[in-house]
């Protein structure tokens, strides 16, 4: 028993001293046979509360700690760390990483974990990003795709378009978010105006035009919602019902009079 004794605390002294070790690294360490090291490897986690087995390998909570530092300095300088990213640089699986930050927040990482997202932030993130989204969208006349102002303004795709929302209903900006795209209220009066030049001026609007040049997503029910009775729906276009019953007026008055010139 003392010699099982000695070879644990050989085994916790390796393991504390290199922080993190594959199990099949330690007989080469050691010079021990590696069923010998297999057979105490449980007796050493029991013994040592500070040594953890995490998926064939063996760690230190000082390793894990010191992980966490790393993960911390790297979220403090980017504001915005996914768990897949630190999976991936750190190699262990998913939940464990997302049980390593879940421990270790506001100890050692300063910042808020989103675990249906799987995304560690700053403590200042949001409001930095609602700042910054509020500057944005103030100023904007035109529609803007919510990928295209992440991509532009490197802002997280996940969550953007709640934060849009929440400044809308906090009146904070005016606007309104639909299909992926926000539109202010400024440029939603400039397309009620162009829709309803346009219809007064020529009688007729297609579909097409109010998709691709207006950003409408379901031109039909648009028309339907705003002119209610005052068009004729077909499959392309809508038509004012007063130029096409004045249309039919102007048939039928014209063949009334070549049946007059007819009889004559």
């Amino acid at each position: 028993r003392v010699h099982g004794d000695y070879l644990e605390q050989q085994i916790a002294e390796t393991i504390q001293a290199k922080g993190r070790l594959n199990i099949v690294e330690l007989p080469k360490i050691l010079n021990v046979g590696l069923e010998k090291i297999e057979t105490r490897i449980e007796n050493v986690l029991r013994r040592f509360n500070n040594i953890q087995h995490i998926e064939g390998v063996v760690v230190s909570t000082q390793y894990l700690d010191t992980l966490a530092e790393e993960i911390n300095e790297d979220l403090q300088q980017k504001s915005y760390v996914t768990l897949s990213e630190i999976t991936l640089k750190y190699g262990f699986a998913l939940d464990k990483i997302r049980d390593i930050v879940r421990l270790r927040l506001d100890t050692i990482i300063q910042g808020r974990l989103d675990e249906q997202q799987g995304v560690l932030t700053t403590l200042s993130f949001e409001q930095i990003t609602l700042s910054k989204l509020r500057g944005i969208l103030r100023g904007c006349l035109r529609p803007v795709a919510l990928k295209q102002l992440c991509k532009l303004y490197q802002l997280d795709e996940n969550g953007v378009q709640d934060q849009i929302e929440q400044l809308i209903k906090n009146k904070e900006i005016d606007g309104k978010v639909q299909q992926g795209m926000f539109f202010s209220d400024k440029y939603l009066q400039i397309q009620e105006l162009i829709i309803k030049s346009f219809f007064k001026q020529n009688d007729y609007i297609e579909y097409d035009f109010l998709s691709k040049q207006l950003f409408i997503p379901k031109p039909r029910e648009y028309m339907k919602q705003h002119f209610k009775d005052q068009c004729f729906f077909l499959d392309e276009v809508c038509v004012n019902k007063t130029y096409i019953n004045n249309l039919k007026e102007q048939i039928s008055d014209t063949l009334v009079q070549e049946l007059s010139l007819i009889h004559i």
